[in-house]
């Protein structure tokens, strides 16, 4: 990931997309919550980084916030070839 507020440093490392999948529990429907952390690394982006070497915790949630209030945000999925089927993700 690259800033313009840091134009020579860029973070790095592997941050993999995690989540909860609801598997059709959800009004016969499937949904995805974005949901995950990890720490990344500053490094050199093409110039030199004050702060390269350094470890920085960076976050994702699918939330919505009202207020002082945040409440998890399932995006429903949808199978295009058959839209009334339900979605599942498993072992077969």
């Amino acid at each position: 990931m690259r800033f313009s507020s840091l134009p020579g440093c860029k973070l790095t490392g592997l941050m993999t997309l995690r989540g909860i999948w609801s598997n059709g529990i959800l009004k016969n429907q499937s949904a995805y919550h974005a949901d995950s952390a990890a720490p990344l690394t500053w490094a050199n982006d093409g110039a030199t980084c004050a702060l390269a070497g350094q470890s920085e915790a960076v976050s994702y949630s699918d939330l919505t916030v009202s207020g002082q209030s945040k409440t998890p945000v399932a995006h429903q999925v949808n199978n295009l070839t058959q839209p009334g089927a339900t979605v599942i993700i498993g072992d077969l």
